[in-house]
């Protein structure tokens, strides 16, 4: 049924494209051969590929472009990035300090890791990444006196199911 009613569409629409083409034919152009059904249905099939060309390349676009200002995962702080997985909390400690050096304020420390996409609260900062078993874990968490920062700290770790 659904074959008849596409089959008579293409007809219907061919008989009517084959008359407008003829008419501006015969008042503009000068055709060497009379345009066929079979040719106006040929170009409604390139057409309507080059219609689903152009709407996929349109969604993957879209869709790329979405992903990159917005990723679905939070990326991993600078600092972190390539910790050695043996010693991971000591090397973690030791960038932090590098990125962190001591005197700073508590709101400098809070500032600077909220930029790196750590969740930050009162003194604590956390950034957690879910990878399919696994979510890594990076704890910071600073004592102050007042404003100053006398000492920050860290932990790197991970859990799985």
């Amino acid at each position: 049924m659904g074959g008849l009613l596409r089959l008579a569409l293409y007809v219907g629409l061919a008989g009517f494209a084959q008359e407008i083409v003829a008419w501006v034919a015969s008042r503009f152009v000068r055709l060497h051969h009379p345009v066929t059904a079979d040719d106006i249905i040929q170009r409604f099939k390139i057409m309507r590929r080059f219609a689903r060309f152009v709407a996929v390349c349109l969604v993957v676009i879209l869709v790329g472009a979405y992903l990159l200002l917005f990723p679905p995962f939070p990326r991993v702080p600078e600092f972190g990035r390539g910790l050695p997985s043996q010693t991971a909390t000591a090397a973690f400690q030791e960038r932090l300090r590098v990125a962190f050096p001591l005197p700073m304020t508590r709101n400098e420390i809070a500032s600077g890791l909220i930029a790196q996409g750590f969740d930050v609260s009162k003194d604590v900062a956390t950034f957690e990444k879910t990878r399919f078993p696994c979510t890594l874990i990076w704890r910071i968490w600073w004592e102050t006196e007042g404003e100053a920062v006398t000492d920050i700290s860290a932990m790197h770790g991970s859990r799985c199911l």
